[in-house]
């Protein structure tokens, strides 16, 4: 995953380790990545920082701004010297400033090819939708759990041929026929998603994803946000259940 920005959200000390994680893996060295603190964290980027391409951004104060971002774009225009990548790491990005998001865009729009970027937040939420719209999300959510009778009734979802899948459609759709109330309806469904995130952020963190399976995660992505929203707002739960394996078997 060459060029491909990450919006990397939710736990902080769960974001922290997947980064930590990834520099040991791309970048040979053995830091901890258990028990991480936010000061351990930002130990070992200040000592990245003059050991390979990396330009680790923080706020200085309660708000990253422009001055935070400092000389980014001049970084991203020059061609890494101590490894094939370079890397951008933005910290605490729910405080960024609508202008400094807006600098930040200009850079995700169109990153050279040995540039990597990585936007760290809590909340995903509060990221501008132009610049989380170019990013590949990798969420770690807290109650992303869900029952071993639905792994074990729905495995391996996104990797199943098509007649599989038709499978899981009838299976769900029974279940959504024999629960007992609307409530218990979308509880069922709930479920069904959580397991298919799962599956999506374990796609992800294994980065090897070519174009045409990043167009399938990206897609199914914004399927499953159509399908919480429709949830929250009462839409028919059979209606959801549609366009979800629509999507799965596109």
């Amino acid at each position: 995953m060459s060029n491909i920005s990450k919006l990397i959200a939710g736990d902080k000390l769960a974001i922290y380790q997947y980064v930590i994680e990834f520099i040991n893996r791309h970048y040979q060295f053995s830091f901890p990545t258990t028990q991480l603190t936010e000061k351990m964290f930002s130990d070992i980027m200040q000592n990245l920082v003059v050991r390979i391409n990396l330009a680790y951004i923080t706020p200085a104060k309660s708000k990253l701004g422009v001055a935070d971002l400092g000389e980014i774009f001049s970084f991203s225009q020059q061609k890494p010297h101590f490894s094939k990548t370079a890397l951008i790491i933005i910290d605490k990005a729910e405080t960024l400033t609508l202008e400094a998001s807006n600098k930040l865009l200009k850079i995700v729009e169109e990153p050279p090819a040995y540039l990597q970027i990585f936007i760290l937040t809590t909340s995903a939420s509060k990221i501008i939708n132009t610049l989380k719209s170019r990013c590949i999300l990798v969420e770690f959510k807290t109650g992303n759990k869900t029952s071993n009778s639905y792994q074990t009734e729905f495995p391996n979802i996104l990797n199943q041929p098509e007649i599989k899948l038709i499978d899981y459609y009838f299976k769900l759709d029974k279940l959504l026929t024999d629960a007992k109330d609307n409530v218990a309806k979308k509880e069922a469904l709930k479920e069904f998603t959580i397991l298919v995130n799962i599956e999506l952020s374990n796609n992800i963190r294994s980065e090897n994803l070519n174009l045409n399976n990043l167009e399938r995660v990206t897609r199914l992505q914004k399927s499953l946000e159509q399908v919480n929203r429709g949830l929250n707002a009462n839409v028919n739960t059979k209606l959801i259940l549609d366009k979800l394996f629509l999507e799965l078997l596109t």
